[in-house]
């Protein structure tokens, strides 16, 4: 997508990060009728030498992000 818009990546970023943040914050009932949750971690390669990680949490059953987190610490995510 960055590519596409001719910026740089850290600029989708942001601007995802600020959407999903307002979408989560006035999604309320999001964890109400979850039954079974879900993980996986993502590998982001940002530049030539460095790595970064993500970690998507996910209600199962319902097909649905419940939130994305900037790491994929044990403490983190717990």
């Amino acid at each position: 997508m960055a590519g596409e818009r001719n910026c740089d990546w850290h600029n989708v970023n942001d601007v995802v990060t600020t959407y999903d943040e307002a979408l989560l914050g006035e999604d309320s009932t999001r964890l109400n009728r979850t039954s079974a949750i879900g993980h996986d971690k993502t590998r982001l390669k940002l530049g030539e030498h460095h790595m970064s990680y993500a970690t998507t949490v996910t209600d199962v059953k319902h097909h649905q992000i419940i939130d994305v987190l900037p790491t994929r610490s044990f403490e983190d995510v717990d």
